[in-house]
């Protein structure tokens, strides 16, 4: 007969706890003497009272006999609904004493206790580590076990915990049970939830209290300006105290480095096991962590759900929201403490520590070149594999980088949308021109409103990521904005030549120009075509090359409208348009457009022929004449006309050629409207008109407007010297 009076004579020998029936002492005494005599037949878990075993094996059955009246959700045992009831009423009887925190549950009210009391009873027997929980405790021991008794039927994955399966199973079948009452966002875990809902109330509770002095400035402005700075969980509280006190508890076993964070310790440990277990369903790729993968799915999807609300530019990640949103506050929380610089990003804090150490951690396996980041050595590994995943959805053409194929795309949309509030010119990259403007390179930008595709297309070797301070040359009046460039400068000057190869003994300025050079003696040519598989040395050859299959020319001139293939050929178009010619000739004053032809032009001073037949040991002054004259060797006619198959030589010989077909005269005469097939014809025709005869005899003194006449008159004069 069960007994209402408050009288329980019934007391523990051991822990003097009292009760008011015999047999609620007796399962009390199980706990002391650890006896389970109640065991599941289905997994043999052993239990202390014959109730918990009922509860059990409703986990089996998938028996929920107690449902909620007001959601209908249902549950194993009595307490579980009445820990649900509350959440609907929002009751938590159970008040702290000493901070007045409120809990649903007594239990819960005993956990929150032992923060105060800090008492953590239960000791780990492998790393004597304690805890405050006994459930903790059991937790942790499976740390040292690695036993996963609870395993996922559709991935067989296994876990060390119940509750962790059942987070896992939401992943599957993509349920999110609790529900925001504000905006009514759901989350698939409650702990989410909680964390959104602090983003309505903007409470945050937890307050960073202790001395601020002796911190850098970049370690937190806003808690050296008050103090106070705020957290809305104490959790983040804990992670920002570790930026002050720069401890890493958590250290790589494998290499020793510190983490302040466990999870940044298991992240870092991925790097060394090269454990990809996250893929992709789409397109197979692989990542070593959950979050990489969820934002590799928004490329597929092309869902961009955070929008900054000042310009109105979306991004996949709200991290990278926040980043940008510094842009428009221009603050910079980031301080180096060597030369007092700022940043925005702890990122670019990391890369510029760099500049000071020379550090280059980064190695390539292949021909161990070293980088100071990881990103610049991914880049540099796709040179060695040829791999261009990047494509083209509207010419096919393929990038190693999406930043390329980003600027590439600016070709077919014609967008330039940063705009030069000093000149109105318009650009993809702005920063690059803004130094012309700021005196940082001695660069007169004209008043006429000009349009540019990429940053370089200014003149001059312009980086944005030049330091302010400009560089004077001690030999000539000219500034530059890197070290690197005026180094460069000075040897021109100097003639500074101290790489030598060691098969020809040929000297050269630059290390990277002698390892171009190299790759002639040996015949290595690591830059081939997929389409014709013809094989360059260089790299901008070979890109040059590629124009003429896919027949793209996006750079047009502002002022005739024609159009060219590169950047160069349009810089050297435009100065037929201004007649401005830079390079004179030291010997006899000549002046020319552009330093390649007045480089060739000096080799009829120097009579100087570099290049020679290897069959018939004849010498040229250029390359190009070399390669032309090995077509009468090889007897190749790469080059075949379209309407009567007639082959060439060269590319130049079959152009000419074709305008006997189309009756086409491109060049035309300004003075008289008697139009050319070839400019050679125009510029002889030329002469007539302006009277002009620069070509002496040095023998008669009689003037010739062509060369080629002089030639003629000069065989008379050695025909009589030899009579």
């Amino acid at each position: 007969m069960f007994s209402h009076s408050s009288e329980k004579p019934h007391q523990c020998d051991i822990c003097k706890r009292t009760f008011a029936q015999r047999e609620l002492l007796k399962r009390h005494m199980f706990i002391h003497t650890n006896e389970k005599p109640y065991r599941c037949d289905v997994c043999e878990k052993s239990f202390t009272a014959k109730g918990a075993l009922k509860k059990h094996m409703r986990s089996h059955t998938n028996e929920k006999p107690y449902r909620c009246n007001i959601c209908e959700k249902r549950f194993i045992g009595c307490g579980n609904l009445k820990s649900h009831i509350m959440t609907h009423t929002n009751e938590k009887p159970y008040i702290c004493e000493i901070c007045g925190k409120r809990s649903r549950q007594v239990g819960d009210l005993k956990k929150h206790m032992m923060t105060h009391t800090n008492e953590k009873p239960y000791r780990c027997n492998v790393c004597e580590k304690c805890f405050a929980l006994n459930g903790t405790l059991k937790k942790h021991m499976m740390t040292h076990t690695k036993e996963k008794t609870h395993h996922c039927d559709l991935c067989n994955k296994g876990f060390a915990h119940l509750k962790y399966l059942k987070k896992h199973m939401l992943t599957h079948t993509k349920e999110k049970p609790y529900r925001c009452h504000l905006c009514e966002k759901r989350s698939a875990q409650n702990g989410v939830l909680k964390k959104h809902t602090l983003n309505h109330t903007n409470c945050k509770p937890q307050r960073l209290g202790f001395n601020l002095q002796g911190m850098s400035s970049s370690q937190c402005k806003q808690a050296r300006r008050n103090g106070e700075k705020r957290f809305s969980q104490n959790g983040n509280l804990e992670t920002h105290i570790l930026t002050h006190t720069k401890e890493k508890l958590y250290r790589c076993t494998i290499c020793e480095k510190g983490f302040a964070q466990r999870g940044n310790l298991k992240r870092h440990i991925l790097t060394h096991t090269n454990k990809k277990p996250h893929r992709c369903d789409v397109c197979e790729k692989s990542f070593a962590l959950q979050w990489n993968l969820k934002t590799h799915l928004l490329t597929h999807t092309n869902d961009k759900p955070y929008q900054c609300d000042v310009c109105g530019k979306k991004f996949r990640q709200v991290g990278a929201l926040n980043i940008h949103m510094l842009t428009h506050t221009k603050e910079k929380r980031h301080g180096c403490d060597v030369c007092g610089n700022f940043f925005i990003q702890s990122g670019d804090l990391k890369r510029h520590m760099l500049t000071h150490t020379k550090e280059k951690p980064h190695r390539c396996d292949v021909c161990e070149k070293c980088f100071a980041m990881r990103s610049h050595l991914k880049t540099h590994l796709k040179t060695h594999t040829d791999e261009k995943p990047h494509r083209c959805d509207i010419c096919e053409k393929s990038f190693s980088l999406q930043s390329y194929l980003k600027k590439h795309m600016m070709i077919h949309t014609d967008q330039k949308p940063h705009r030069c509030d000093v000149c109105e010119k318009r650009f993809v990259h702005l920063k690059t021109h803004m130094l012309i403007h700021t005196n940082q390179k001695n660069i007169n930008v004209s008043d006429k409103r000009e349009t540019f595709a990429f940053n370089h297309d200014l003149e001059g070797d312009i980086r944005p990521n030049m330091r302010k301070k400009s560089r004077k040359s001690d030999v000539a009046d000219q500034r530059f904005n890197q070290g690197a460039h005026l180094e460069t400068q000075k040897s021109t000057h100097n003639n500074m030549k101290s790489h030598r190869c060691d098969v020809c003994e040929k000297l050269f300025s630059y290390n990277a120009t002698l390892k171009t050079h190299m790759l002639i003696h040996t015949n290595q040519k690591p830059h081939r075509c997929d389409v014709c598989e013809k094989r360059f040395i260089r790299s901008g050859d070979f890109k040059q090359h590629m124009l003429t299959h896919t027949n793209e020319r996006p750079h047009s001139c502002d002022v005739c409208e024609k159009q060219f293939s590169l950047v160069g050929y349009l810089k050297k178009h435009m100065l037929t348009h201004t007649k401005e010619k830079l390079y004179q000739c030291d010997i006899c004053e000549k002046r020319f457009r552009t330093s390649q032809h007045l480089g060739t032009h000096m080799l009829t001073h120097t009579k100087e022929k570099c290049f020679r037949c290897d069959v018939c040991e004849k010498r040229f002054r250029f390359r190009g004449n070399l390669k032309t004259h090995m077509l009468i060797h090889t007897n190749e006619k790469p080059h075949q006309c379209d309407v009567c198959e007639k082959r060439f030589g060269l590319g130049c010989d079959l152009k000419r050629h074709m305008l006997l077909h189309t009756n086409e005269k491109p060049h035309h005469c300004y003075v008289c409207e008697k139009r050319f097939t070839q400019s050679g014809n125009l510029k002889r025709h030329m002469l007539t008109h302006y009277k002009e005869k620069p070509h002496r005899c040095d023998v008669c003194g009689k003037r010739f407007a062509r060369c080629d006449s002089l030639q003629v008159h000069s065989i008379k004069h050695t025909r009589e010297k030899s009579n």
